[in-house]
């Protein structure tokens, strides 16, 4: 008998890095759509709140794709030199 070790598909690595990259879209913006209903609902804020609430999200979601993109471009780099 041989061991065969699972082999992992080809697209296995690009659809983990889009999944990735869509939480880091859509997680911000969901939360911060959440706290902005919250904070309407029970303290009346402006609408300018919500405005400096998503582009503090917005910030930080591009923070989170150039962390992702770099982790994946070194890991395909590696994976080519080797």
């Amino acid at each position: 008998m041989e061991d065969t070790e699972p082999t992992i598909p080809w697209w296995h690595d690009g659809l983990i890095f889009f999944l990735k990259v869509s939480g880091w879209i859509a997680g911000p913006v969901l939360v911060v759509l959440v706290v902005e209903t919250i904070l309407e609902k029970y303290f009346e804020v402006p609408k300018v709140v919500f405005f400096l609430m998503m582009s503090l999200g917005f910030l930080f979601s591009i923070f989170g794709l150039v962390k992702e993109s770099k982790k994946y471009i070194d890991k395909v780099s590696k994976s080519k030199n080797s």
